[in-house]
């Protein structure tokens, strides 16, 4: 059974999603959060850690991005889903160098949720066509060679 818990300060989202994952094959959710804090507070108190956290970014107290860093350090086996309504580059660049496993909006469907969790939990990982895009867009920027500045020349050089 996938272990899952949910980070998000949206309470009917927050239990509307519950509702959706019980119903998914082998995952059940073990933990709810209304943010950061409260998120990690949970954490240090439990006996079997979640394999999966399905994380909201824009949460108050302390942000998703501020708990994937805490996260990273002292909880590296627990696989963040980056669940959020802000699905572009900036966002999603972010969060997968800080170490996401993978990145949905949150008007993703039912079935593409549920692959996702069942992907990243044998895989590690997994970022949908859209994601993978942004990414290696960026990872071409990155490499592109830097255009070199020669010094001004003098008219008689």
């Amino acid at each position: 059974m996938i272990r899952v818990a949910i980070a998000d300060d949206e309470t009917l989202f927050r239990e509307g999603l519950k509702q959706l994952i019980e119903g998914f094959e082998k995952i059940t959710v073990t933990m709810e959060a209304y943010d950061g804090v409260n998120l990690i507070d949970q954490l240090a108190a439990m006996e079997a850690l979640p394999h999966i956290l399905l994380l909201d970014l824009n949460m108050p107290t302390m942000t998703g991005i501020e708990a994937t860093k805490v996260l990273k350090e002292q909880y590296p086996d627990v696989k963040i889903i980056v669940l959020s309504t802000h699905f572009n580059k900036a966002f999603i660049l972010n969060m997968v160098e800080l170490g996401a496993s993978s990145y949905l909006p949150k008007i993703c469907k039912p079935d593409e949720l549920e692959n996702t969790i069942h992907k990243v939990f044998e895989k590690g990982f997994y970022y949908s066509t859209e994601v993978m895009m942004v990414i290696r867009e960026n990872m071409m920027r990155k490499s592109k060679p830097k255009a070199r500045f020669l010094p001004e020349l003098t008219r008689r050089e």
